[in-house]
C-alpha cells in the first residue's frame, strides 16, 4: 500500500471512530471537563494510553517522584476506572515524597494530596474496600510519626484517627477484612479512647464485630462498644476487663480500661 493510500485508510478510520462517538446529551461546556473529552472521545480513548505507559515508565526508571506523578496523572486520566494506579500514586505522595519534606506541614499536605488522590478513586470505584482501607491505614500509620498528629490535624481540620475510623469503617463495612487490617481497627479504637472519642472508638469496634471468622472475639467487642457509650466514667466489667487486659493491642494500654471495684 502506498503512503498515500495509508495516510487515507487512517483518516478513514478516525473518521469511523468520530462517527461512533456518542453524542452529549445537552450542550457542552466549554472548556470541556475532563470527563467530557473522555465521554466524547469514545473508541479513540485507549490510543494514547501505550504512550502514556511509556512515559510512564521511563520517570519511573529516572525516579524522577514529580515526573511519575505527573505521567500518572496523565494514564489516570485516560484510564480513570485504575485502582492500581491511585494507590501507587498515593503511596508514594504519602511516603516517598512527603518523607522529602523537611517540615511536618509540607509533609501533612503531601498526605492530604495522597487522600484527594485515593477518594478520587473512591468515587470511580465505590465498590471497592481496598482505596478506603489504604487511606485509613496512610494516616493512621502516618499521624503515629514525631509531629505528625497536630501536622495532619491542621491540615485536615480534624483528627486524623477520626478521619482514618471512617475511611476503616467504610472499607470493613464493604467486605470481610483480613487480620491485618481488622488489627489495625483494634489499634484504631485504642487511639481513639486515648483522644477522649469513646463514641467513634465504638463505632470502630462495632463494625469489627461484624466481621465473620470469631464469634467470641466479636461477642468481647461488642460489650467494649457497649461501654465505650455509656455515659459518665468508663468502668468494665470483672470479664470484659480480664478479656482487653490478655488482648493485643488493648493490652498495651492498659491505664485505659479501669474495672469494676464490684466485680461484676
Amino acid at each position: 500500500m502506498s503512503p498515500l493510500l495509508r495516510v487515507l485508510s487512517g483518516l478513514a478510520l478516525i473518521g469511523l471512530g468520530i462517527g461512533l462517538l456518542p453524542r452529549p446529551e445537552g450542550r457542552l461546556h466549554l472548556p470541556p471537563s475532563s470527563q467530557d473529552l473522555l465521554r466524547l472521545s469514545g473508541p479513540l480513548r485507549v490510543l494514547p494510553v501505550p504512550f502514556a505507559w511509556q512515559a510512564f515508565g521511563r520517570a519511573s526508571r529516572q525516579q524522577d517522584e514529580a515526573l511519575i506523578l505527573s505521567r500518572g496523572r496523565w494514564l489516570l486520566s485516560l484510564m480513570p476506572e485504575a485502582e492500581s494506579l491511585y494507590a501507587g500514586l498515593a503511596w508514594r505522595l504519602a511516603y516517598h515524597m512527603a518523607s522529602a519534606e523537611d517540615l511536618p506541614i509540607d509533609r501533612a499536605r503531601r498526605i492530604r494530596e495522597a487522600l484527594v488522590l485515593l477518594e478520587e478513586g473512591m468515587r470511580e470505584r465505590p465498590e471497592l474496600p481496598d482505596l478506603p482501607a489504604l487511606a485509613g491505614y496512610v494516616l493512621q500509620n502516618r499521624a503515629e510519626a514525631p509531629g505528625m498528629e497536630a501536622a495532619l490535624t491542621q491540615v485536615l481540620g480534624e483528627s486524623p484517627y477520626l478521619r482514618a475510623s471512617r475511611y476503616l469503617d467504610r472499607a470493613a463495612s464493604m467486605s470481610q477484612l483480613d487480620g491485618g487490617k481488622q488489627f489495625l481497627l483494634m489499634t484504631l479504637s485504642v487511639r481513639l479512647v486515648e483522644l477522649g472519642e469513646r463514641a467513634f472508638a465504638a463505632q470502630v469496634l462495632e463494625t469489627l464485630s461484624s466481621q465473620k471468622g470469631n464469634p467470641a472475639m466479636s461477642r468481647s467487642m461488642r460489650a467494649l462498644a457497649v461501654a465505650l457509650r455509656a455515659k459518665g466514667p468508663l468502668r468494665l466489667s470483672r470479664d470484659l476487663c480480664q478479656w482487653v487486659l490478655e488482648t493485643e493491642p488493648f493490652s498495651r494500654k492498659p491505664g485505659l480500661w479501669p474495672c469494676r471495684q464490684d466485680g461484676r
